[in-house]
């Protein structure tokens, strides 16, 4: 009797092992940034500009993926512009795509360097850029690294 009770325990014990290790190693998919959707100034200030812009997702796993944080720099022109800003933390259902806002923070010394060029750009209604660098993110039971190097014809 003693031996039978162990043996089921064990048994339990294999087969959350299993089930573990069968979802840890699903085929995960990376989050796609589908559509910048414009920028806008959202406040000039002495040291620099913060513009505003949404970021359309997609979430292409079967299960709901919670964003923790976020590590991305915009391009243009080979040039870095700066770090996006995303909301703290937020969840992407499966399959639905989701408008996200955002926000990022332009030197003044980008803004110098950079300023005929990125004026020209600005005028003439779009210009691509570049994202850049890596989310973290809770999928099932796993914290999840994903790397984004993505580019977008973003339309004013």
């Amino acid at each position: 009797m003693h031996f039978k009770k162990r043996s089921n325990t064990f048994l339990g014990f294999a087969l959350l092992v299993i089930t573990l290790l069968t979802l840890g190693c699903q085929m995960f998919k990376p989050i796609e940034v589908t559509k910048v959707v414009g920028f806008k100034v959202a406040e000039s200030k002495g040291f620099g500009v913060t513009l505003e812009t949404k970021l359309e997702l997609v979430n292409p796993n079967r299960g709901t993926i919670r964003i923790t944080s976020a590590d991305i720099e915009v391009w243009m022109e080979g040039q870095v512009l700066g770090k996006l800003i995303l909301p703290e933390e937020f969840t992407l259902s499966p399959n639905t795509p989701e408008v996200i806002s955002c926000h990022m923070d332009i030197p003044l010394t980008v803004l110098i360097s950079s300023g005929k060029n990125m004026m020209r750009k600005l005028k003439s209604g779009s210009f691509q850029v570049q994202l850049k660098g890596s989310v973290k993110a809770h999928y099932r039971l796993f914290k999840k690294h994903i790397d984004i190097d993505t580019k977008h014809l973003v339309e004013l």
